[in-house]
This record gives structure tokens, C-alpha cells and sequence, in this order.
């Protein structure tokens, strides 16, 4: 291996060496195999290098960073997302490492080095989630770049709790036992993912969409309310433009929001009609009027964190990502 230890690199030189340990006839090339040898090894090690290089210039890790937050439109999540990428790029620095130079065993050692610091396992797996996201994005922009944190073996777990969810042929006993109000009720929030809080602000227009204020923020579909359940709101003799109103679902008591107040009236009716047919044994479970969200993230999870996230009305794709592993009881994110 002399003539190897002139022409190599110390880190190609090892490769060779222990290309030698592994194959001991390796040791006994003569001196023209083994240029021979060190020159296709070395052709190819700078070929490697050169394209990393190259790559390297081109992929500005700031430059990258500053783009995918650009189109971020809630402050938290921009904040949460640039404070994970910017702990990434400490822990490049201190690696003296280039974003395109991770390897899934180096995104191993990130996610290890995150641990080291105590961190709860949900805050280490949003900054992986930013992370692979960011990886995501960069794939779309470069097509050699591949996404590290795709093949990663210690990813967290959630802490989070599994969400009961329907089966499709209880929602169906659900629907078929309720009175017509509660039918209308379950089959929007089927169809939608809706909030029950949003079913009380709902404005339905005439082409089927539809737009609500949910959890104090306005929310306007994507899609159209189907043309089964547009007609089960007029065969329950509702208002096709507004179901719910406050005003014309009057509650106990006096005063305070009437909003809030129509919501927590419907609620609870959704919640003895499901809790009655779980006495009766026709479900397994007294479901709650959120557990209908869940179901329909559940039936929709193969579509992506994006297209949930547009439909929950998610401020943070971060917060799908919870959801689904709350729904589903199962790491749903594919990295």
C-alpha cells in the first residue's frame, strides 16, 4: 500500500486500506495495479467532491432558510420554523458541515445531540418535522438533494393521547338515529373536519362553499359542501344559507355570548345522542362532536400534512402533524 500512501487522500487511502483488510489479495497488487487502483478510486472521489462542491455553492443555507419562511403566513409558525432551522445551523457550524452534506446517520446525530439537551420529545420532534419540511422544500428546488431525515431510525414519538374515532358504519348508525338537526350536524362535520363552534357560524353560498368563524378566526372552504348533505339541510327544514343561527336556538339562562351559548347546546345534544346509542350498544363509544373531526382526518390522512392542514384550519403545519399522531395512535409522518 505504499504507492497508495503517496497518491490518496488520508480519507480515500482508509477506503482502500480497508477495502484491503477485507480482501487481503488487495495487498499484494503491484505497484501498476495499484496506481491503477488509486487512480479509479481517486477519479472517483474527486468526482464526488466536485459535484458536493458545486452543489454546495449553488444551496445557500440563508438564502434557502429566508425562502421557505417566506411563504409561512402565521407569525407563530414562522417562529417556531425559523428558531429550529436556526438551531440546525449552530449545530452545522459546529460540525463544519454544508446543508447538502446530512446524511440520514448524520440526521441520527442531530436528533441524538437534540437529547443531550433535555429537551421534551414534542419539542425535538417539531424541529425534526421543520427540518424534514425544509429538506422537502429543498428537493423540489434541487433534484439532488434527497431529504436525510427520511431514512432517520430514532425519530421521537409523541406523548401526545390516541383520539377515539368512529368506524364509517357507526357514523352511518349515528346519522340514521339522530333527529333530522344532529344528522345535518354530524354529516358537515364529517364531510369537513369542521369544529362543532364552527357549525353555529356557518354561512352556506349558493354554489355549496362556505365560510365560518372557528376558534375566534375566519375560515372559508376549499371545496363545496356535497349536493347529499346540501339536501339534507333543506329535508331537515333549515336555512340552506345559515343552519345555525344564535338568535333562533334560544338557551337557558340569560346574558353572556349567545354564540358560545348555541355552541355548548349543540354540543351536548351530540353528545347524549351518541352517549344514548353507546347505552344501547349500537357504537362503541359516547363520541364526541371533536372526535368527528378526528374521524375525518383519519379518512383523509393519505393526502398530506398541507391539504389537512388547509382543511383543519391549522395555523402550523406542525399542529397537523400532532393531530394525525393523535387521530391515528401511529407515526403518520413520512420524512
Amino acid at each position: 500500500m505504499g504507492d497508495l500512501a503517496r497518491v490518496l487522500p488520508e480519507s480515500t487511502r482508509k477506503l482502500i486500506e480497508g477495502l484491503a483488510h477485507r480482501a487481503p489479495s488487495l495487498g499484494d497488487l503491484t505497484e501498476e495495479q495499484s496506481r491503477q487502483v488509486a487512480a479509479a478510486v481517486l477519479g472517483d472521489f474527486l468526482k464526488d467532491e466536485m459535484k458536493r462542491a458545486v452543489l454546495s455553492e449553488r444551496v445557500r443555507f440563508p438564502v434557502e432558510r429566508d425562502l421557505f419562511l417566506s411563504d409561512k403566513r402565521s407569525v407563530h409558525t414562522r417562529r417556531a420554523y425559523a428558531t429550529a432551522l436556526g438551531v440546525f445551523e449552530g449545530w452545522l457550524r459546529h460540525k463544519n458541515l454544508n446543508v447538502v452534506d446530512l446524511t440520514p446517520a448524520l440526521a441520527d446525530d442531530f436528533i441524538r445531540a437534540q437529547r443531550s439537551l433535555d429537551l421534551d420529545e414534542d419539542t425535538i420532534r417539531l424541529r425534526i418535522t421543520t427540518l424534514s419540511s425544509f429538506y422537502t422544500f429543498l428537493e423540489r428546488r434541487y433534484e439532488e438533494v434527497r431529504n436525510p431525515f427520511r431514512g432517520t431510525k430514532i425519530r421521537p414519538r409523541s406523548s401526545w393521547a390516541t383520539a377515539v374515532i368512529p368506524s364509517e358504519d357507526e357514523v352511518k348508525i349515528l346519522m340514521d338515529k339522530a333527529t333530522p338537526e344532529i344528522r345535518v350536524a354530524i354529516a358537515i362535520m364529517v364531510e369537513t373536519g369542521m369544529r362543532v363552534g364552527g357549525l353555529v357560524e356557518l354561512r352556506i353560498k349558493a354554489d355549496g362553499s362556505f365560510l365560518t368563524v372557528t376558534k375566534g378566526k375566519r375560515f372559508e372552504s376549499l371545496e363545496s359542501l356535497s349536493q347529499e348533505t346540501l339536501q339534507m339541510i333543506r329535508e331537515a327544514g333549515m336555512s340552506t344559507f345559515r343552519p345555525w343561527n344564535a338568535e333562533d336556538h334560544p338557551t337557558r339562562g340569560d346574558g353572556g355570548d349567545p354564540v358560545a351559548k348555541a355552541t355548548a347546546a349543540l354540543s351536548s345534544r351530540i353528545g347524549r345522542h351518541c352517549a344514548a346509542l353507546k347505552d344501547s350498544k349500537l357504537v362503541a363509544a359516547a363520541y364526541s362532536p371533536h372526535d368527528f373531526r378526528h374521524y375525518f382526518a383519519q379518512k383523509h390522512a393519505d393526502r398530506g400534512l398541507v391539504w389537512l392542514r388547509d382543511r383543519l384550519g391549522h395555523a402550523s403545519i406542525a399542529v397537523t402533524e400532532r393531530y394525525l399522531r393523535n387521530t391515528l395512535g401511529v407515526d403518520t409522518v413520512q420524512f
